[in-house]
């Protein structure tokens, strides 16, 4: 539903058919079948080809529809629309200015703000939190973008105590927004999620789609490629006047990888289809990550794999041929399933092939 409100060929179709009718309406005065004069010929000819546009638009957009609705389009939106949120949070986080974190000086004061009301934090912008407490003043925001918060629990933290205490919380409850539904907004986690609950959808025993849950795992293998590469946003951000903003709940990368593929992980022992592409993902990202220097995240992403094989070596109903297969593709070199070609080499040493 959020994807069709914001597609534009839907907006434009409901405003036209609203226009065309409220158009009708406005003219349906001038039009007097009884009356001595003609009835007004342009105002009716605008009236027809507005009703004809309409018409052709709506079939065009049924159309659209049909293809939107289809399984893998909604599974690349949501990764382009990941995308994008991933590009637009390096543009806002190449903007701010790392600091040095510090703490609260021993035996000082500090100052909890609340959380107004329940809800999803979709925006906490760091400039305006920055902006909202005077100069010198530290802010620690205790939630991160994506997470649920409660009213009543602290939203951020502030010290020293600010003279206007009241008017500063006030500032920075409005800093922070807070929707009663999680959007995409500045977090790039419910691509993720969406991703992967279209995936455990797709494994259960109800739908049993291991097809859409192979192009799942693909397109989270796309979204991390680039997330795994990006620099992730600094704890601490400097402001001006001395002003600092701590931001210690943010996301890692680490758990980014246990988001994308815990879950599915999991649940893919049951189709052998499935675990071979997360095989695959887990190899291209280990040497994406090791080309571009971040080799500190290769002992998560190897982890992912040697748990799937663990777990593919208890499976009871997994033929040998089948965990055979399955090893020797965690173990290649080349991620991409090129061909069905294979080779696993046994007890005695020979290397058999596919």
């Amino acid at each position: 539903m959020r994807s069709f409100i914001r597609d534009r060929l839907s907006q434009v179709v409901i405003g036209l058919l609203i226009a065309t009718f409220v158009y009708c309406l406005l003219i349906l005065r001038r039009v007097d079948g009884d009356g001595p004069g003609p009835a007004p010929r342009i105002s009716l000819t605008v009236a027809v080809l507005l009703t004809v546009v309409t018409v052709l638009l709506i079939v065009a957009h049924l159309d659209h529809l049909a293809h939107g609705l289809q399984v893998g389009e909604v599974v690349r939106r949501i990764s382009g629309e990941g995308e994008q949120v991933l590009r637009a949070s390096r543009r806002a986080t190449d903007a701010e200015q790392p600091a040095e974190a510090r703490t609260p000086p021993a035996g000082s004061r500090t100052m909890p703000v609340p959380a107004p009301h329940d809800g999803w934090i979709t925006q906490a912008p760091s400039d305006r939190l920055l902006a909202a407490v005077p100069p010198g003043t530290t802010v620690r925001l205790e939630t991160r973008g994506g997470a649920y918060i409660h009213a009543g629990e602290a939203l951020v933290t502030v010290w020293p105590v600010p003279g206007e205490a009241e008017v500063v919380g006030r500032r920075l409850t409005a800093s922070v927004l807070i929707a009663d539904s999680r959007t995409m907004q500045y977090d790039v986690d419910f691509a993720l999620r969406q991703l992967v609950d279209i995936g455990l959808r797709a494994l259960s025993a109800a739908i049993n789609d291991p097809t859409t849950a192979v192009e799942v795992t693909l397109r989270i293998g796309s979204l991390l490629r680039r997330l795994l590469v990006t620099e992730p946003p600094a704890e601490a951000i400097a402001g001006d006047g001395g002003r600092l903003l701590l931001r210690p709940w943010e996301l890692s990368p680490e758990e980014f990888i246990a988001h994308g593929f815990d879950q599915l992980r999991q649940a893919a022992p049951a189709q052998p289809q499935v675990a071979a592409a997360l095989l695959r993902v887990l190899r291209m990202l280990v040497d994406h990550v090791e080309q571009a220097g971040r080799a500190e995240l290769v002992p998560a992403l190897q982890g992912q794999a040697d748990q799937l094989l663990d777990a593919l070596r208890r499976t009871p109903d997994l033929h040998p041929a089948d965990l055979a297969r399955l090893e020797a593709i965690a173990a290649d070199a080349d991620p991409a399933d090129h061909s069905d070609r294979w080779t696993v080499t046994d007890q005695q040493g020979s290397v058999h092939g596919r």
